[in-house]
């Protein structure tokens, strides 16, 4: 499984979450322009580089959007496939909001997003619905998901 860096979940941490979507535009023109690693992101691209802020923003949410179900069910739903990766979700959002974060992204890998995105949607997501408890984090996050997608 790929994984990132406790400095790297750490930088994304300390990024709000404008920057946090500035950031998923980015890097989804970035991959779609098919550049061979991801940003730095403290002294990687910024938005005005590869267009406008506001647009990567909006790419940024609409991304965000997408793959915020799918996100879900491979975190917090049923699939026997993913019991593993949400062990180790569960023990990682015991130890920090870091290690949520390497364990999410390298999980979101596997299903097929790309790690330049994986590592900023789950800092998106891990701040966003971050709560000690394993339970709360799934409950809290499922009464956030559009309503017409609510089956776990």
């Amino acid at each position: 499984m790929v994984e990132i860096s406790v400095r790297q979940a750490q930088q994304l941490l300390r990024l709000d979450e404008n920057k946090l979507l500035e950031q998923l535009g980015v890097r989804a023109v970035a991959a779609a322009n098919a550049a061979p690693a991801a940003p730095e992101i403290a002294s990687g691209p910024v938005a005005g580089t590869l267009g406008v802020r506001e647009d990567m923003k909006e790419l940024g949410t609409r991304i965000l959007r997408r793959w915020n179900r799918v996100a879900y069910d491979l975190a917090c739903g049923n699939d026997p496939d993913d019991a593993s990766m949400r062990t180790e979700l569960e023990q990682a959002l015991h130890v920090s909001e870091a290690a949520a974060i390497g364990v999410l992204s390298g999980g979101l890998i596997t299903i097929g997003l790309s790690a330049l995105i994986a590592p900023v949607l789950a800092a998106l997501i891990v701040k966003k619905f971050f709560n000690p408890a394993y339970g709360e984090f799934c409950g809290y996050w499922k009464k956030k998901l559009p309503a017409e997608e609510t089956t776990n």
